[in-house]
């Protein structure tokens, strides 16, 4: 599963929607035409949200796309509250150790 995925799944739950009446409101809303298993795909993590779309699911959601990203969580604590939400804060733990790594490996490479 991805942050981003997760976090889409809590607010679609946060609003008691089954992923066709999220999917329905949202192609309604900001004429776009995203589909069920687009959404299915991006909630189980078996692909990414690309950008056009992460923008009009924060857009619908009212949230930026950082927050869906998994940046803040405490911003949108109103809406969905992430802040304790172990999956979440271990993935995005597991994102940051990762991004460092890379970073450590890279500095490695220059130094040298």
């Amino acid at each position: 599963m991805t942050i981003s995925g997760s976090i889409l799944k809590r607010l679609r739950n946060s609003k008691n929607m089954t992923l066709k009446e999220l999917v329905a409101d949202v192609n309604e809303k900001l004429g776009t035409d995203i589909s069920i298993g687009m959404v299915s795909r991006w909630e189980n993590g078996k692909s990414e949200v690309r950008y056009k779309n992460l923008k009009c699911m924060a857009l619908y959601h009212n949230v930026t796309t950082d927050f869906l990203l998994g940046f803040d969580l405490n911003e949108f604590s109103d809406i969905v509250d992430l802040r304790n939400d172990l999956e979440i804060t271990q993935m995005i733990k597991e994102s940051e150790e990762r991004y460092i790594k890379k970073l450590e490996e890279r500095c490695k490479i220059i130094i040298s």
